[in-house]
């Protein structure tokens, strides 16, 4: 449109009234996107919302035009907040009540998305001066069995994220157990760190089976350890950001630098 500099997007909500007759709210608005830190801490990437209009006393497909009475609904405004890897929230009531969450990800990338994970990928790194460096050998990113220690994990409370009951666990061959990928429930795809040192944090260990061998039983992440979040674009590629894994404070480390993960044998030659 003559004058926009940010995209038009409009939406419907489908619902129904205190009859249980079918309602439709509609609403426009720019498409926004949000700052790193809004995106670490939400993973929302970008939002658009407007007020909802609702439309009464309209003509039927085969009768007569009539104008119908569009305005403001008693539902406030709505939002969109679009997630990683292709899903959205719906809001209505001023952006306080979600009425949907919009799973479009394993429609649009055709496979469930553990399932995208898992393969051969090459590492490629985008560097502020234009410079690309691709790395010369693919690492292998597989699910592993959520080690017992998962459930045992503790944090500082300034930590944003740290792994759920019920998320899957992946490893990346180039860099091992102690950095995992956990896709959760709320498909967040991040890679924590957990080694244990004065960056990432405290393991505790114990002797198990009998045989006098400390092993891990359970990990403390220090707030402030880096955490790298990842959003598929497309079957064959992955995006990663780097971030500092806190609740408050600056999030997103001063790198210069954005890595972009290609799928080493396209899904649709396989």
């Amino acid at each position: 449109m003559a004058g926009q500099t940010a995209p038009l997007y409009a939406g419907t909500v489908y619902t129904y009234d205190s009859a249980g007759k079918p309602y439709w709210l509609l609403m426009a608005g720019t498409l926004q996107y949000t700052g790193w830190d809004e995106y670490f801490r939400t993973g929302v990437s970008a939002k658009f919302g407007g007020v909802l209009n609702d439309g009464v006393n309209g003509a039927c497909p085969t009768c007569a035009y009539v104008a119908p009475n569009v305005g403001p609904s008693p539902y406030g405004t709505g939002e969109i907040r679009f997630l990683g890897a292709a899903q959205a929230d719906v809001y209505v009531n001023n952006g306080t009540a979600q009425v949907e969450r919009i799973q479009a990800s394993e429609h649009i990338l055709l496979n469930p998305v553990a399932e995208l994970l898992e393969g051969e990928w090459r590492l490629e790194r985008y560097f502020a001066s234009g410079s690309v460096s691709i790395n010369d050998g693919a690492a292998s990113i597989y699910e592993i069995t959520v080690p017992g220690w998962a459930t045992a994990i503790t944090s500082d409370g300034n930590v944003m994220h740290k792994p759920q009951q019920g998320d899957r666990w992946f490893v990346s061959s180039d860099l091992g157990a102690n950095y995992p990928i956990v896709l959760g429930a709320d498909g967040s795809i991040r890679q924590y760190c957990f080694v244990a040192d004065s960056q990432c944090g405290n393991e505790t260990l114990a002797s198990n089976g009998g045989i006098g061998v400390p092993s891990r039983v359970g990990f403390h992440m220090k707030a402030g350890a880096e955490i790298w979040v990842f959003a598929l674009i497309d079957r064959n590629t992955l995006v990663r950001t780097a971030h500092v894994n806190l609740r408050t404070g600056a999030a997103t480390p001063t790198t210069n630098l954005a890595f972009r993960y290609r799928r080493v044998v396209p899904r649709e030659q396989q």
